[in-house]
């Protein structure tokens, strides 16, 4: 071996150097071919085995077929953004949705933004730039959209070189999807290539037997069941065509005419009508749709592409709650008692597990039909506890009739009471009203924001002579069972109440949550917990005081020279103290202050229940109502408590101290009821008010825990981060004779607080709004 090596030298150095050069390129050359071979074949191995869109040779006619619905995915590009973000991602785009449409009033367009609005994702509609300007895009190195959707997708491809450059890359960069519609009209050519893409569109086409791709990665609440047999709504269908692998069908169909499938060449092959581009060609996910939303099922893959492209973002649960009124049981007219009820509600229960109709009910017209029907009522009394109940009115008048509560409460007592309207409903059952949509047998609304949940409004007749109602819940259930992997379920109307809206608990004001949401701010510092008084200084208004700067500036990180960001601390204790407004203006004079209030009686009940949570004796041998109102003659220690119940209320007087030292542009008055129920809008008042240039969105950072019954911090991967067990308890309910003392109580308290904050120039927290106008 050495001989040869030596042999091999000495046959180099007689080689001239243009034979060397020669021999070392070949040697390059071959070297390169060999990686690339290996290189290609690597990256074969990485896409779909055959194309998703395929022509007519080698097509397979059956949907189902696996080798012709390659689903593996181009491996995402945007990082953390829209795409790259899967569900745990999105920390460079804010979650919403840009919509391009051809006007203000397009048909398709309202449909998008109908969709985006009942699902309540947040989205900005613009009028489809030819030439003009695309609005921007980011913001500080942060994406403004996490996805976009083009009404016309030709748009989109016709838009000027800067332009669709400067999209193009954004979605690039930021991991943005792109939706887009292609609707033809009597303009459209029959067939033609899309501009820079490697994709066929076949227009003006009828189709039929529409089916599903059981294997596209897109579907999520659609399900992919047998083809819909029968003709698709109108004349006017684009299909796509495409050899490259990055297309993958969606939706397909059949042509109706025989003609047309001559003619693309497909004989009795499925044509994908809706396409997903995995973004093996330039890097960008879209979903491509071939007419509008007018086709049912399109709306559901509308859902499903949102929720895909966003990485999950974007997208509702599957599960899904069903309630169903039926009103006035007994007051229908003759003739249209129903008998199937109890049948068809057993049938349903196979479908949605304890599915039971709720019905409503006017004592009045109890027995008051024909023999048959008083019959039929006593029939349905007799299975009393398979229904559920809720009442009218007694004679089923309308509420807003009558003239004074007294009235209107005799009523309600005579049928027990129908829901909160007025003072009445309140007094007499306490129940809290679902924030519905406006109820209606077919009705549309599109204050899906304020009225989250949808509620059809059915009556008995609907259930009598046609049976219509129990034809169409046994329809929908059946239908939403065989195309959407939704899971329906039911529950009784208070705890689906509990489900929408937090939990009835009664904080003492709030600081806590506050403190933990000012926390989540990266320009905003908290003070660090004391061993005596946890997260609570308890500087400004007790002995610590006596303890000196230098022990309470411990509590802080040492400032930075060049650091513009907020040192905040909370207290329960330091509104309502003599000496902390006066020992705060002298230590920090340009501080700004935060008060949560809300209403006095319910923090007083409050305190007094923390009380005996924490086993104070005298709140454990003394009930709430005996605490308020102790008088002169009552031991020491109960008197004691009921100041701490009651004073911290004297809200005027305690925020009057604070004005003395600190100028009203220095105080924010929050309404600790909005703490509550909106915390994010709270937060964007809080760093307005304090002029942060850094301001965060809480809309995303705050989610609520419907196990805790309040707003908690939401970390990655969908966690929440909450306040203690100690905290959001739940309380008995006040009894009616301690809020009319504490009412009363309070009147001029609140008289007081009223004309102060109006001087400040501060809005009416919603509490205190109501107690006036009961002050009247």
């Amino acid at each position: 071996m050495l001989g040869c090596v030596t042999r091999l030298r000495r046959l180099v150095r007689l080689l001239p150097l243009q034979t060397s050069l020669l021999l070392l390129f070949l040697f390059c050359a071959v070297s390169f071919f060999i990686s690339a071979y290996f290189l290609y074949g690597a990256k074969r191995e990485l896409e779909p085995s055959r194309g998703g869109v395929s022509g007519a040779e080698g097509a397979s006619a059956d949907p189902y077929d696996p080798r012709a619905t390659p689903s593996r995915l181009l491996p995402l590009r945007g990082g953390p953004g829209g795409l790259g973000g899967g569900e745990g991602g999105g920390a460079r785009t804010d979650p919403v949705v840009l919509v391009f449409v051809e006007s203000q009033y397009s048909q398709l367009g309202q449909e998008i933004v109908a969709i985006l609005e009942s699902a309540r994702f947040r989205y900005r509609t613009e009028i489809s730039p030819g030439k003009g300007d695309m609005p921007t895009l980011t913001d500080k190195e942060r994406g403004r959209f996490t996805l976009v959707v083009y009404e016309n997708i030709l748009k989109y491809v016709n838009l000027d070189a800067w332009n669709r450059e400067l999209l193009d890359k954004y979605c690039v960069e930021y991991g943005v999807g792109i939706i887009g519609f292609f609707k033809a009209n009597e303009n459209s050519l029959l067939s033609a290539q899309l501009k820079g893409f490697p994709l066929f569109l076949h227009s003006n086409l009828g189709l039929k037997d529409c089916s599903v791709n059981p294997k596209s990665p897109l579907l999520f609440i659609t399900r992919a069941g047998q083809p819909i047999a029968g003709p698709l709504p109108g004349d006017d269908w684009t299909v796509f065509q495409s050899n490259h692998s990055t297309y993958e069908p969606v939706l397909l169909a059949k042509t109706q005419s025989a003609e047309s499938a001559a003619l693309l060449g497909q004989n009795a092959a499925l044509l994908p009508s809706v396409v997903q581009d995995l973004g093996l060609h330039d890097g960008i996910q879209r979903v491509l749709f071939g007419n509008n939303l007018a086709f049912w099922l399109h709306k559901l893959v509308f859902v499903d592409a949102v929720a895909f492209l966003t990485g999950k973002r974007l997208s509702l649960s599957l599960e899904r709650h069903l309630l169903v009124d039926i009103d006035d049981i007994f007051v229908g007219k003759e003739g249209t008692r129903m008998k199937a009820l109890l049948e068809t509600q057993r049938e349903l229960r196979n479908h949605v597990p304890n599915f039971t109709f709720n019905l409503g009910f006017s004592g009045k017209f109890f027995h008051a039909g024909s023999d048959e029907e008083d019959l039929g009522d006593d029939l349905l009394l007799s299975y009393v506890k398979e229904f559920w109940w809720f009442p009218h009115m007694w004679s089923h008048m309308q509420p807003h009739l009558f003239h004074n509560q007294s009235v209107l409460a005799e009523q309600m007592l005579l049928n027990k009471k129908f829901a909160m309207l007025y003072d009445a409903w309140k007094k007499v059952w306490g129940i809290r009203v679902l924030p519905r949509q406006t109820c209606g047998l077919f009705t549309h609304t599109i204050f899906y924001k304020d009225y989250p949940i949808s509620i059809f409004m059915t009556h008995l007749s609907n259930y009598g002579n046609d049976r219509l109602g129990l034809y169409t819940f046994k329809s929908l259930v059946k239908f939403v069972e065989t195309w959407t992997n939704l899971k329906m379920q039911t529950l009784p109307p208070i705890q689906l109440a509990q489900k929408e809206t937090p939990s009835g608990r009664t904080p003492k004001t709030g600081t806590t949550a506050l403190y933990l949401f000012l926390g989540m701010h990266p320009d905003l510092t908290s003070n660090y917990p004391s061993k005596e008084t946890f997260e609570e200084i308890q500087f400004f208004n007790g002995h610590n005081y006596h303890r000196g700067i230098d022990w309470y500036m411990e509590f802080f990180p040492l400032p930075s020279n060049t650091s513009s960001d907020y040192y905040f601390e909370k207290s329960a204790n330091y509104f309502d103290s003599e000496v902390a407004a006066q020992r705060a203006a002298a230590l920090l004079p340009k501080a700004k202050i935060v008060t949560i209030l809300i209403n006095p009686a319910d923090r007083a009940y409050s305190w007094y229940q923390h009380q005996r949570a924490h086993d104070d004796p005298v709140a454990l041998k003394y009930s709430f109502h005996d605490v308020i109102t102790a008088n002169r003659d009552s031991p020491v220690r109960l008197r004691v408590l009921q100041n701490r119940c009651l004073v911290p209320g004297w809200y005027a007087v305690h925020m009057d101290r604070w004005l003395n030292h600190y100028h009203s542009s220095q105080l924010l008055v929050l309404d600790g009821q909005m703490l509550k129920t909106e915390p994010a809008a709270i937060m964007d008042k809080i760093q307005k008010f304090l002029s942060l240039s850094n301001v965060l969105n809480y809309h995303k950072i705050l989610a609520f825990d419907p196990k805790k019954g309040f707003w908690c911090q939401l970390l990655e991967g969908g966690k929440t981060k909450c306040l203690g067990k100690s905290k959001g308890r739940r309380y008995p309910d006040m009894n009616p004779e301690s809020q009319a003392f504490l009412r009363e109580y309070y009147r001029d308290h609140n008289i007081e607080l009223s004309k102060l904050l109006y001087r400040m120039g501060q809005p009416l927290p919603s509490w205190l709004r109501e107690e006036l106008v009961h002050s009247r």
